[in-house]
């Protein structure tokens, strides 16, 4: 983990316990969720999630976001877009 120790964590279950760091946030539109995990003697997973109150994130947060990201050496070009709003075929989602 880049930052230090986290002071929040992820715990689903039926999986295993990850830390939950909010790289950035103003608490009303969107934030910047990294998680990074250590498993089998030396292999890393990391998760990097920009999360948004509306179906569609201004390109201001999506840039700061992507700044947070990039200062903690995450290579944003991995990201990719997940549909959200009306064109997301939620009913599709609930079948599988």
């Amino acid at each position: 983990m880049p930052l230090g120790d986290p002071h929040l964590s992820i715990d689903y279950e039926g999986s295993f316990t990850a830390p939950y760091v909010i790289l950035d946030t103003d608490y009303e539109n969107f934030s910047c969720i990294y998680s990074c995990v250590e498993f089998n003697y030396g292999y890393y997973a990391d998760f990097a999630f920009i999360f948004s109150r509306s179906p569609k994130l201004s390109d201001q947060y999506l840039r700061r976001c992507e700044a947070a990201f990039k200062e903690i050496g995450v290579d944003v070009s991995r990201f990719t877009k997940t549909v959200q709003g009306s064109n997301c075929p939620y009913d599709t989602q609930k079948s599988l």
